[in-house]
């Protein structure tokens, strides 16, 4: 399974004696043996464990942060496997390092890299992931409308956020309860624009996001967005297969517009289209969808400028496929990329 990953399992681990003895304590198993099997992305690394239960798979990280990604991760995986809509691992625990970081402790997947047959499929539960709720909500109504009027299923959530923060990276994401889906987007993609200023030094976003910020009620005019729980972070390094299907992990889940979902898809490319037709035969495109589908675009890019800094970095291109695509899509650099496409947005909707 990957990760996002930077520093090697050695360093996640140091003594390897005392996680050793902290994930037997854990996990309540007195027996405990590497298979040999072995995952790094760009934040985490990872590795494979035999146990009296049966194989695990733990991610590492020493970060200061970890705990508390590690913690969204556990709860956006749960959140996940509770659609039966969408498969992915197994979360078992997070666990704290008192000697540093945290541990994540998922049920052992064979993922291997995805292949075209199962585009279709995951298209398929990408959009019936996205339908859940909604199918929950019209639930919740019938029983509302029987003799008793009991409801007996809590499950529909009519808010956009989620109960805890989860990180895109280190960064944690503001998911703070919100009814209405532009004010929370709004808030969401301003967190990316003092991002810019906290980390970079950069207050050039600030003028031309107060002017976005104003015409982007615009784009939501012909539709009405309903909380569907995304995956958020539904790109190629995060998906692949077992002989079972399409598997997708490394969640970075809230409830949102389903549309927002596609735009990741998008900007790392290597999605074959076989999925999004697949997706749109659940889901079709509402009016205006190219238009929000920039828009949400825009977060990903500011997102890259605030990993990877200002001008165009070859690392963001762990996992991409696409990469002459990639690397000409942002070309001048991330944040030219970002502000550029902010200033295609305004002028589109502006008097």
């Amino acid at each position: 399974m990957t990760d996002a990953g930077s520093e090697s399992l050695h360093s996640h681990r140091r003594d390897m004696g005392q996680v050793d003895e902290i994930l037997k304590r854990e996990l309540n198993t007195s027996f405990l043996k590497a298979t040999g099997a072995k995952d790094s992305g760009s934040i985490s690394d990872g590795a494979a464990f035999s146990t009296d239960s049966g194989t695990v798979f733990v991610k590492f990280n020493s970060h200061p942060e970890a705990a508390e990604m590690f913690k969204g991760e556990y709860h956006g995986l749960l959140a996940l496997r509770a659609t039966r809509a969408i498969t992915v691992p197994k979360p078992i625990k997070y666990i704290k390092n008192p000697h540093g970081g945290a541990m994540l402790v998922l049920d052992y997947m064979p993922i291997r890299h995805i292949t075209s047959k199962n585009f279709p499929l995951l298209g398929e539960q990408a959009a019936r992931l996205h339908l859940h709720n909604s199918g929950m909500k019209k639930l919740v109504k019938r029983q509302e409308q029987t003799i008793t009027g009991r409801v007996e299923d809590e499950g529909y959530v009519d808010m956009f956020g989620f109960p805890m923060s989860t990180h895109a990276g280190y960064f944690p994401q503001d998911n703070g309860w919100m009814d209405n889906w532009v004010d929370f987007f709004s808030r969401k993609l301003e967190k990316q624009v003092c991002l810019t200023e906290d980390k970079h030094n950069d207050r050039d976003a600030r003028p031309v996001f107060a002017m976005l910020e104003r015409v982007i009620p615009k784009l939501f005019s012909a539709v009405t967005v309903e909380p569907a729980l995304l995956h958020g972070d539904l790109w190629r390094g995060n998906i692949g297969e077992t002989d079972s299907g399409p598997v997708s992990f490394d969640p970075i889940c809230f409830y949102g517009h389903d549309e927002f979902e596609i735009s990741i898809a998008r900007v790392h490319k290597g999605f074959e289209e076989s999925y999004f037709n697949s997706y749109h035969s659940f889901l079709p495109k509402q009016p205006g969808f190219q238009d929000r589908l920039d828009l949400y675009l825009l977060y990903h890019y500011f997102q890259l400028w605030n990993h990877h800094g200002p001008a165009y970095n070859p690392e963001a291109l762990l996992g991409v496929v696409e990469r002459d695509v990639h690397a000409a899509r942002f070309d001048k650099g991330y944040k030219e990329s970002t502000l550029q496409l902010m200033q295609d947005i305004i002028k589109r909707f502006s008097p």
